[in-house]
Parts: structure tokens; sequence; C-alpha cells
């Protein structure tokens, strides 16, 4: 029955991931997809545990095996991602392909450890077990699978593991006993069994601090999408020591260590970029684990008795998903700025504070130890007071929001004189910036400048021309147009559209004709019939990697829609990735001529290094460039199926 956990659990992990990265190539490359996935999952985990218990054990022997047939055979029914691309808004279209795509499935796995412990009357730490075998299945994707193997064969593999999963439910629910009656609640159980809004309340506080963290990692740092993945195992962590240990530490030192950790938090918060990445991820991580674990510590203390576990694993899956839920998709839309990863994090400590008060008089009834109160009042003072600040320092620092399930943005504005610009970032990722002089207005600045490639490129003289430029920014390059010109920008992201109009000038004030269309930009390309002399690719010079946009498939879209005398150019600026490895697969792959060009750029924000990297069907048209695309070490394949990302992770 064990080893049935353990891989239930692993395949609910290896689905999670995977059934995502089926959606990037419709849904766009950012945290949009991430974020709506946690929320169907923590959901379709509900749905698991409630099945589990409601429905007896004796009628899941009858009914798995058809129940297992039905769920396979709907998720490779299920229709293609990129069919739902054009319908609704953007968070229903995420989660009806989730759901099409993996919701039976995902519900039958997620009913495995409820099911199995109700029919076998086991305790609580099978639950550590199993999200032992959740560790193992968020890991194989990026680590054991992705470099060797594609999706389709992922999925083949899937699909024989969930068979024995299957056979292994069926036998384990053949031999298992009549269902045990509750056993009378101890004085150890007494407030366990009475508190279930409690549980339901530690559980949210969970996955909203995960939730927040992962969003602000991924708006901070954006490493790679592998980034994703580390929130989740410090979570998963915390759950498998708070469930797994027999002996947990007092909820007095736990809480201690939280205040502890949310005080880093805190600390990290005001610092911003003035520290390193790799220290931000490590203590954005060790906060996430600490304080989940005090969290989760404080649900294990509250677990009912073996028989009614049940109950409590509905409990944390209703949190779980109301956590997110709130966290993640409530909170951005309400609050101007964001504030949710202080306020997930207050709300964990004051969770925690009436449990350590309420042990403190078990232990000291006549008299609670007044110091006691003293110190938790002047940490949850001091905590408040500093996240208070940073979010009063955050209002006030003169930045512009605009906030999207696709993201924050923010504008500033710097300097004076002739070096005064207005500068939007994503995070700390920088998305251009525009003087404000009017007699430099127009001129291409940061990743874009006359000296860099793409520079060198528009700036040549010719005839009129068809741009096309995935990726709006600030819409820097339509400073390039001239009069019979058409430039066309695609951007899934209405906020940054918005942005680009209203506070930047370079949409308006081209003498080209400039549009933008929305929509993720692999799938409204597609869908326009034009000709395009110049096809740009800007979706690199941060650190994220949407892959969709740099796979086989996309480059071949790419050149059915440029002509033969057509330039690819894409920006493949990233401190982490070796890019041109892979655009020098895809110039042997379609037999395409290739070059490439490094600058680096003053500006009022410091120097801007830019790599571009450019493809042709002529070699003559790429001379402008005048390097050879470097093919660093051995060139690497994308493919929609298969891109191992490691491979080139620098």
């Amino acid at each position: 029955m064990r080893a049935t956990v353990f891989l239930g659990a692993a395949l609910l992990f290896l689905v999670q991931p995977s059934t995502a990265a089926r959606c990037l190539p419709a849904f766009g490359g950012g945290p949009l997809v991430w974020t709506v996935g946690l929320l169907v999952f923590q959901s379709l985990l509900l749905a698991g545990y409630l099945l589990a218990a409601r429905v007896p054990p004796t009628r899941w022997r009858r009914a798995l095996p058809l129940a297992a047939g039905a769920a396979l055979l709907l998720g490779l029914a299920a229709p293609a991602p990129e069919l739902l691309a054009g319908v609704g808004l953007p968070v229903l279209r995420v989660a009806a392909a989730l759901l099409m795509l993996a919701g039976p499935t995902y519900v039958l796995l997620a009913a495995t450890a409820p099911l199995l412990t109700r029919a076998a009357g086991a305790d609580h730490r099978l639950y550590a077990l199993s999200n032992a075998g959740s560790v193992l299945g968020l890991l194989a994707p990026p680590f054991l699978l992705d470099p060797w193997l594609g999706h389709a064969a992922q999925r083949g593999l899937f699909l024989a593991l969930f068979g024995g999963w299957a056979l292994g439910v069926w036998r384990a629910l053949e031999r298992a006993a009549p269902e045990p009656t509750p056993s009378p609640a101890s004085p150890a159980t007494i407030e366990a069994t009475s508190g279930r809004a409690g549980r339901v309340l530690g559980a949210a506080l969970g996955t909203a601090l995960l939730s927040t963290t992962t969003a602000a990692l991924a708006q901070d740092l954006s490493v790679t999408p592998l980034l994703w993945i580390l929130p989740l195992l410090a979570y998963l962590a915390s759950f498998i020591v708070a469930f797994g240990v027999h002996r947990l530490p007092g909820r007095g030192p736990l809480a201690a260590a939280a205040a502890l950790s949310l005080g880093g938090l805190a600390a990290m918060l005001h610092a911003g970029w003035r520290l390193s990445w790799p220290v931000q991820l490590a203590g954005a991580l060790a906060v996430l684990f600490v304080g989940c674990l005090a969290v989760h510590a404080e649900l294990v203390r509250r677990r009912p008795a073996s028989g009614a576990l049940g109950g409590f694993y509905l409990d944390l899956a209703a949190g779980g998903a109301l956590g997110t839920l709130v966290a993640g998709l409530v909170a951005p839309s309400l609050l101007p700025v964001p504030l949710e990863q202080s306020l997930s994090a207050l709300a964990l400590w004051l969770y925690l504070l009436p449990p350590v008060l309420a042990e403190a008089r078990e232990r000291h009834p006549l008299r609670p130890p007044a110091a006691l109160r003293g110190v938790l009042g002047v940490a949850t003072l001091a905590l408040s007071l500093a996240f208070a600040t940073h979010a009063w320092f955050r209002l006030r620092d003169g930045a512009t929001w605009a906030r999207s399930v696709f993201g924050a943005l923010q504008v500033k504005e710097y300097g004076r004189g002739d070096r005064a610009i207005r500068h939007l970032l994503d995070g700390r990722i920088s998305h251009g910036f525009q003087y404000l002089q009017p007699e430099r207005h127009m001129t291409p600045t940061a990743y874009f400048a006359a000296p860099t490639g793409i520079g060198r490129l528009l700036a040549q003289p010719g005839p009129p021309r068809n741009v096309a430029v995935l990726g709006l920014g600030v819409g820097t390059l339509a400073a390039y147009g001239r009069a019979g010109d058409r430039v066309r920008f695609f951007e899934i992201n209405p906020a940054a559209i918005q942005v680009a109009r209203e506070r930047f000038t370079f949409l308006s004030d081209a003498p080209a004709q400039v549009d933008v269309v929305e929509g993720d930009a692999r799938v409204t390309l597609a869908q326009d019939p034009t000709i395009w002399d110049v096809i740009v690719v800007d979706a690199f010079s941060g650190d994220a990697i949407p892959l969709h946009l740099i796979t086989e498939e996309a480059v071949a879209m790419y050149l059915s829609r440029l002509g033969s005398d057509g330039v690819l150019a894409v920006n493949v600026s990233n401190r982490h990735a070796d890019l041109p490895r892979v655009l020098w697969a895809h110039a042997e792959r379609f037999g395409l001529s290739a070059a490439g060009r490094t600058a680096s750029v003053d500006s009022p924000l410091g120097p801007y290094r830019s790599d571009w990297g450019f493809l042709a069907f002529d070699a003559g048209v790429l001379r402008f460039a005048g390097d050879v695309l470097p093919g660093g070490d051995a060139p690497v394949r994308f493919t929609d199926d298969h891109a191992p990302l490691l491979s080139i992770l620098r």
C-alpha cells in the first residue's frame, strides 16, 4: 500500500508540470499558466479528497477499472489547448485547458492517499510519504525526464505507470479491512476535532505564502521557469517534516523561528535589488519553508483521530484551494501594488499567536507568563511596522503601477535635463525607457539603440517594409518606422499595451503605420496572413525564457510568414541561458544563414548589453550584422515536444 501511495503522489506531480507545459504554446510563457494551474490543481485535489471521503472503498474497488480507463480516454481525446486560445477570459481559457487535459486523471490520483488511509486505518504519517512521492514527481520532469524524453514519450511512460497505480489501488482495496470506527477523542485531540475552520485557515495561509512567494520570485528574479518548482519543493518539504517527524518542536520554538524568518523577509523586501538574486532566492525559500512548517505543525496538532482523517484531508485541500484563489487571483486584482506576500506573511504570524498563548496557559494555568505576552506583542508590532513601511514606500515611491493576471508593471521617472527618462519595469527587469526631452523622445534606447544588432538592421535604407515585433515593451522599435512602413506589435499583456499607449509616445509619434495585436504572439502571428520583411522576437531580454517562442515549430511558422529576403531577429540577451546554441540548431535544421551582434550601450540607467541573433534565407541580407552567430558548444534542438532547458543553462 505504501508503494501505491508513493507512486500515486509522484504521478500527481508528473501530471501538473507536464500539463502546464502543454499549455504554454497557446497561452504564453508568463506566470499566468502556473498561477492558474496552482488553483486548478488545488481544486482538483479537493475534488479527489471529496470522492475518497464520500464513496465507500467497496464501491471504489468495483468502479476503479472503469473510472481509470475513462480518465485516460478523456485525457487522450482532449482538444489541443490552442483551440481555446481565443475563447473567453485568459484565466478561464487556461483553466478549461488544464481541466480537459488532466482533470479526471488528477482527481483519481488525488484520492489515493486519503482513500487508502481510510481503507487501511493508517495514521497521518502516510501523508508524509505521499508528499515525499510528490517531491520525486516534481523533480523528475526537469532533471530526469526532460533531458532525455519528449512530451509524447513522457505521456507513454505516464500511461504505463498509471496502469500500475490503478492495479495497486485495486489490490490494496481488496485486502483492506472494514472501515475502522473513529476512536473517542483523547485530550490531545479534543481541540483538533472542534477546529475545522482553523484547519482550513491554516492550510489556506500555507498555500497563500506559496503562491505569493512564487509570484514574487517570478516577478523580481525570473531566472528560469524551473524557478517555480523550488517554492513548491520547499512547501512540500515542510509537509514531509511536519507530518513525518514523530516528535515535533513545541509551538514556542517554531513560532520563534517563524518570527525570525518573517523578519528576514521584511528586511529582504526593504533591501530589494541591492541583494543578489542567490541571496533573495535562498532567503525566500527559507522563509517559505519555516513559515509553512510552523503552520503545518499546527495542523498536525489539530488532527482528528485516525478513523476521521478523511475530513482532515478535506480541510487541508479546501484551505489550499482557498489560499491560492485569494492570494493568486483575488488579491492581485484588488491591491494597487504587489503587497500579497507581506500580507500573507503577517496573516500567517497572527495565526500562530493564539496556539502559542494557549499552550503557555496550559503549562501555567494560574499565572500565564507576562514575559511571553510581551515578547509576542513586540514581535507582532515589529513585523507589522516593517511590512507597513515597505507598503508605504511602494505606494509613495512615485511609480505608477499597472496590474493584470500577467504580472505587475511599474513606470518610474528619473534624471533631469537631457537625461530625464521614463522607465518601464516588470519586477526588476527593464522593459525599456524613453527620454522625456522633446528633442530626444524618439531616440531608440536600451536593447534597441542604434549600435545594437536590431538597430543596425532597422536603420538600413530601403523601400517600405512590414515589420512584426513579438513583445511590446514600451514600443521602442516603432521609432525605426518610416513613412510607408507598417509595424505591428504582438503582445499578450493588456496592461502592457495600455501603459505603452498612455505613458510612452513611441507608438503614437512614429511616422509608420503602427498597430498592436493583443494575444500570445505565436498564436496571433500564425493567424495573420501578412508576409513580413522583418520578424523580431523580443521575448528573451529578461531572465524568463518563454520556450514556446523559440522551438522548431515556432521558427517554422515564422519562416512561413517571412519574405524571401526577410530577416528573423531574436533578442537572445540572457544571463543564464546560451540561447544562440538554439538558434544555431535552427539554422542547421532549416538550412538558414545565421549572424549575430553583441553591443553595450550607455544610458542614464547604466550600460545595456544586448545580444541579437539573426536568421535569413539569403546570407547577403545579414551583412549589416558583421559577425557570425556564435554556436557555443554543440547546437541544441528545441521542439514543442522536447526542449532540454538544462542543457543551455550557464
